[in-house]
């Protein structure tokens, strides 16, 4: 997991709406089908027990990590594409979710709990949210 995260994280340095919908739990067919069946921008499939798919969209890109034994979604990461998106995703995540904090929320949905954090990543200027279910 710590290779892809570099493997994103370099990807947004150097690289359009924002990802509406929390696919934790969903599957790789469902979350294809999500995206439009649109191919993705990185496939990755050489970690242990995971592979992930990345996409460009409208405001930023997408990424979400699969489990290969279930190819269920137990992880995403939406990293935007600029401040005002960061800000307009805050502004629509404090209406719609459980604050936490500035920087946590938490969305309930069947059964489970989605945390979602917002960070800055300093060196790349970059604003992102990361859903999972730890």
């Amino acid at each position: 997991m710590k290779k892809l995260l570099l493997l994103i994280s370099f990807y947004f340095v150097f690289s359009n709406s924002y990802c509406q919908k929390i696919m934790i739990g969903s599957t790789v067919k469902e979350v294809i089908e999500e995206m439009n069946f649109q191919e993705p921008e990185f496939k990755d499939g050489t970690i242990e027990s995971e592979f992930g798919l990345l996409y460009k969209v409208e405001t930023g890109h997408v990424c979400y990590l699969f489990d290969y034994a279930t190819y269920i979604c137990k992880w995403s990461m939406f990293v935007c594409e600029s401040q005002g998106v960061a800000m307009s995703m805050v502004e629509d995540y404090n209406k719609r979710f459980v604050v936490v904090n500035d920087t946590i929320w938490k969305f309930y949905s069947n059964g489970k709990v989605i945390n979602i954090y917002l960070s800055f990543v300093e060196s790349a200027k970059t604003y992102s949210f990361m859903y999972t279910t730890h």
